[in-house]
């Protein structure tokens, strides 16, 4: 009988909208937008835990949630349901919640999709959305609950197939380069996640090529 692997792998899920998408049989949970009209956040916590224990039976370490954007465009055709709502503060407070429920019971969490998807009229998975905001527009708005979720310990951040002005003139370039996207994402020293590349968004503005630049440069890069 082979012995244990010296470097097992770590599984990967996405159990943000209720459902978790490594599984066909597990526990339901409400979907962010439903979370987003409740008023004890506690509950969101517990729920954290109870998504990390049905992870971990799993043997899954690393979830891609919470989804943090803000649902500020009700044209908005990809976010809505997975949003926590449209106030800065209560996205930022309820994802807290759900992260603090999930590092808790041992999971690895990861945010998206920064710098925020919430205010594009656009599906990153067809195409690539444009954020026309400025900077400071960003920082107060779209990023801001990512910021508020580093400070309370995240352990990473994806970042989203966005063509973001604002933070790189060149569409997509904030991707390519793990030592530009640290600075802009609050000079975070953790996990970068980049969205899944086959997409026809990401094909547009990149080649197979620059996938293997992720890599080498020390992106992980899901998909």
């Amino acid at each position: 009988m082979a012995g244990p692997r010296q470097n097992p792998p770590v599984d990967l899920c996405r159990w943000r909208m209720g459902t978790c998408h490594a599984a066909r049989q597990h526990y339901r949970i409400p979907i962010p937008d439903d979370n987003g009209a409740i008023s004890d956040d506690s509950l969101i916590y517990y729920m954290g835990l109870k998504v990390a224990g049905q992870c971990k039976a799993m043997g899954i370490h690393i979830n891609f949630a919470p989804v943090v954007d803000i649902n500020s465009n009700a044209a908005n055709p990809v976010i809505h349901m997975r949003s926590f709502g449209e106030n800065r503060e209560d996205v930022a407070r309820k994802g807290i919640m759900y992260m603090k429920g999930m590092q808790d019971g041992g999971l690895i969490v990861t945010a998206k999709h920064f710098p925020g998807h919430g205010d594009t009229d656009a599906d990153s998975h067809s195409t690539l959305p444009l954020i026309s905001h400025t900077k400071e527009r960003l920082d107060s708005v779209e990023s801001y609950p990512f910021r508020k979720l580093i400070d309370a310990g995240l352990d990473g951040i994806m970042i989203a197939h966005l063509n973001v002005p604002a933070l790189e003139t060149n569409p997509g370039l904030l991707l390519l380069y793990p030592d530009r996207s640290s600075q802009i994402i609050f000079g975070m020293n953790s996990i970068q996640w980049i969205d899944c590349n086959r997409r026809p968004g990401y094909e547009r503005c990149h080649t197979e090529c620059a996938a293997w630049r992720y890599r080498s440069h020390g992106f992980a890069c899901r998909g």
